[in-house]
């Protein structure tokens, strides 16, 4: 029996035996290009940045957290009830940036 896609409630294609359908390279590009890196944004802000479901847009970020993908790192942290992510983008292990950010002395 062939899987015939439906439209999930917040708009995600998924098939019929309830699976997601794969999220396109496109949302893991779009928002390491719209979101300003080493600064903290929420889900629903990188979401709309990249013109995404904040389903897709939690996807990709759970695989930046702990593999480097689409030429970025992302890490995470709660604020309320919500997560803030933030995103460095990778030139080397360990980039320039990253190490300015986490090892600046604080006031």
């Amino acid at each position: 029996m062939p899987l015939r896609k439906a439209r999930a409630g917040n708009g995600t294609a998924v098939t019929r035996a309830g699976r997601k359908q794969p999220i396109s390279r496109n949302v893991g590009r779009a928002i390491v290009a719209k979101c300003r890196p080493g600064k903290w944004l929420s889900l629903s802000a990188i979401a709309v940045a990249a013109g995404t479901s904040e389903r897709d847009a939690n996807s990709v970020l759970e695989t930046m957290c702990w593999r480097p993908s689409y030429g970025a790192k992302a890490e995470w942290k709660r604020v309320g009830t919500e997560r803030h992510y933030r995103i460095f983008n990778q030139d080397k292990t360990v980039s320039v940036p990253e190490l300015t950010t986490k090892l600046r002395p604080h006031r």
